[in-house]
């Protein structure tokens, strides 16, 4: 409604109707809703202008604005009247958005005294919502920021009468952040000095608490406030902390403490304990010493705070709470605190110190009990007990827990391999867990001569060496360290398995160094010698001591292996006497032999032959199903022109054996001097079969099936 929308009336009244409106204009406004027709109005204007005498002229004034807003007019001889009406009137919603709109709107100028009365009737929260804010064109924001721009400028700010316009200037949406502080502490101010504590008082007592932290005054009046409904919530906790931060700049230690109690209270009911709650608590112990609750909240925030380094009266505090535990636990347990966090928490700080004593020791082994997860405290409890030298059984999964936790720590890998050692482990089932220790501790030099034999020992119960056993050996060998005999034999069977028989070799040679008369490394030893590197010189040296070693006297692979290699040399007298040996102390069935025997006494005279054949005989009646038999009597036989004997020989060869191209031919050739050349044939079609068929042989099979023919 700007200025000019509204029809100004400046036309007097006539004498007349001064005379008579007074009169007429009394009456009508006698009634709570007076006539607002053209005559009565026109009697209300010239009552005004003539001056009628209160009290009726109030009422006058207001028929006169409720026809004005309706006819959307304004009487400019009767300005002085509107506002009259809306003093008298102060609930009159008409009147007082009328008169705010014209000054407002410029018809009228009022003092600050007079625009502050108009625009605080109109901040009534039951005038919120009006439809006169937009019928009038009045904006409610900024008339509001008008209003307390006034109230600013009077010193005298706060009165009853103006407690409802900052209330509604604090809650527009619209004020600047500014503007919004400023009027929450008028009203603090105000409310305080009332002693007012109900919800709105309350709201602008945590606004000021939020936004105007310094107002020292505000906050001791809410913390009080707090107190006194006994509240423990989370807004309790914070109010309440701010007081202990405030008694403590002003050095008030006894107000301190006082705040401190009921912050912990707080705390606990809150179960908010941890490294907030610490010195609050201690505050609250120097009031209320001994006070078992506060004690245990104590020790329970430091083990839920993960402070690494405490200091002395902390760590005092949780050592009382470990002496006392039956004291302590029922209040852990009734509000159910871990307990476990305080035997973690003072071994943290005994670890961190680096102390040791048997007593930390106990609080080691309790808090890792409790904690199994925190790797740090198995580390200290190791570390303990290296301190103590204690490497006994019990304590290897100790050490191995922290070993694992870090890998890096020399001393506690040393301590883990030394219980290894003092434990024997290598003859259990956690031997490859120490050989992979002790290994490692020997290539970074740091093994002691224990563990060193302890290592070489388990190799010896590995069924294969590892590359890695292989590799530190021959570093060992090779620094002069003294490895055992028997490890010795093992690396060599190990490389001779592996088919690296050079090395496997020399292997045996320092096994046969360390053990000169060990039966199983002269046997290995020799075989090796005879069969891989056709060494029988060597070979006799080595095996000729095996056999005169008790375990030796009467093995069969010794002496055989002996005899064998004495063949290959040429020294068939002395191969002969070792045969002799076996068949006569050993085995006197064994084939082998038999058949060695048979082959030497063939090199000699009729007498020799007969023995010879004695001993075939014996080897086949003792392994009838050997085909190598049959082949040497084949030998025999042929020796003594016995072609029938020689025949059967070889079919009971080819019969048992695999069958060689060689005696195919060979029966072939009996057969025809037998003529059985049906059985000459087939016997050259295995030749065929075979794959060793030349030209002679189709040529003779060509002439075996003529004269086949020809028989028939």
């Amino acid at each position: 409604m700007a200025k000019g929308v509204l029809k100004d009336i400046k036309q007097p009244p006539s004498l007349w109707q001064r005379l008579l409106g007074g009169f007429k204009a009394a009456r009508l406004t006698k009634a709570e809703s007076p006539a607002l027709t053209p005559e009565a109005v026109t009697s209300y204007y010239a009552a005004l202008v003539g001056k009628t005498p209160q009290p009726s002229l109030a009422r006058v004034a207001r028929a006169l604005l409720w026809a004005d807003i309706k006819a959307r007019q304004f009487h400019s001889l009767c300005k002085d009247w509107y506002p009259l009406a809306a003093e008298t009137f102060p609930d009159d919603e008409r009147c007082a958005f009328y008169v705010a709109a014209l000054y407002y709107h410029g018809f009228l100028t009022p003092d600050s005294s007079q625009l502050e009365k108009v625009l605080s009737g109109l901040m009534k929260v039951t005038w919120r919502d009006s439809g006169y804010w937009s019928k009038l064109d009045l904006p409610r924001t900024e008339l509001l920021k008008r209003l307390t721009d006034a109230i600013a400028d009077d010193e005298i700010r706060i009165t009853p009468e103006r407690l409802p316009v900052l209330e509604a200037a604090f809650d527009a949406t619209s004020l600047t952040d500014e503007q919004r502080i400023t009027t929450a502490r008028w009203l603090g101010v105000a409310y305080r000095a009332s002693g007012r504590s109900d919800d709105r008082a309350e709201i602008i007592y945590r606004y000021l608490f939020l936004n105007v932290p310094d107002d020292d005054e505000n906050n001791e009046y809410l913390a009080n406030l707090f107190a006194g409904r006994g509240l423990d919530d989370a807004n309790a906790c914070a109010v309440y902390s701010r007081m202990v931060t405030i008694a403590d700049k002003r050095g008030d230690q006894s107000s301190k403490a006082q705040w401190s109690l009921k912050l912990s209270n707080t705390y606990i009911a809150q179960n908010r304990l941890g490294a907030e709650a610490i010195m609050p608590l201690q505050a609250a112990l120097s009031v209320r010493p001994g006070d078992r609750l506060l004690e245990a909240a104590l020790a329970y925030s430091v083990g839920r705070s993960d402070l690494v380094l405490l200091e002395p009266s902390l760590i005092k505090h949780m050592e009382t709470a470990i002496a006392f535990e039956s004291e302590f636990v029922p209040h852990f347990t009734e509000r159910q605190w871990q307990w476990s966090v305080v035997p973690r928490a003072l071994a943290l700080a005994w670890g961190q110190s680096g102390r040791r004593d048997s007593l930390a020791l106990f609080i080691y082994a309790r808090a890792c009990e409790l904690c199994p997860e925190e790797k740090v405290l198995w580390n200290y409890y190791a570390v303990a007990l290296v301190e103590a030298k204690d490497y006994s059984r019990k304590v290897i999964p100790i050490y191995e827990r922290a070993h694992q936790a870090n890998k890096d720590d020399n001393e506690l890998a040393l301590a883990l391999a030394t219980a290894y050692q003092e434990n024997r482990v290598h003859d259990g089932a956690d031997r490859r867990k120490a050989l992979v220790l002790w290994e490692n501790l020997y290539r970074q030099g740091s093994v002691t001569l224990e563990i060193l034999t302890a290592l070489t020992e388990a190799y010896l119960r590995e069924e294969r060496l590892s590359d890695t056993a292989l590799e530190l050996l021959q570093k060992m060998s090779r620094q002069g360290s003294t490895v055992p005999g028997p490890l010795l034999l093992r690396v060599a069977q190990e490389w001779k398995s592996r088919g690296d028989l050079t090395t496997a070799l020399r292997w045996y040679q320092e096994a046969e160094h360390a053990m000169p008369d060990h039966f199983l490394t002269l046997l290995e030893y020799g075989l090796l010698l005879k069969e891989q590197f056709s060494d029988f010189t060597g070979a006799v040296n080595v095996l000729a001591r095996a056999v005169i070693l008790p375990v030796g006297a009467k093995n069969l692979e010794a002496h055989l292996a002996l005899a064998e290699s004495l063949l290959a040399l040429e020294k068939r007298e002395d191969a002969r006497r070792i045969f002799q040996i076996i068949i006569e102390r050993i085995d006197p069935n064994h084939t082998q032999t038999l058949l060695h025997l048979a082959r030497l006494n063939l090199k000699f005279e009729e007498k020799g032959m007969l023995r010879a054949e004695t001993y075939y005989e014996r080897a086949a009646n003792v392994e009838p199903e050997n085909p190598e038999t049959y082949l040497q009597m084949v030998e025999l036989y042929r020796a003594q022109g016995n072609t029938k004997m020689e025949q059967w020989a070889l079919e009971q060869y080819l019969k048992l054996g695999p069958g060689d191209s060689q005696s195919y031919r060979a029966l072939a050739n009996l057969y025809i001097r037998r003529g059985e050349f049906d059985k000459a044939e087939s016997a050259l079609r295995q030749v065929i079969a075979l794959g060793q068929a030349d030209r002679d042989v189709y040529t003779l099979l060509g002439d075996v099936i003529q004269q086949a023919r020809r028989a028939v």
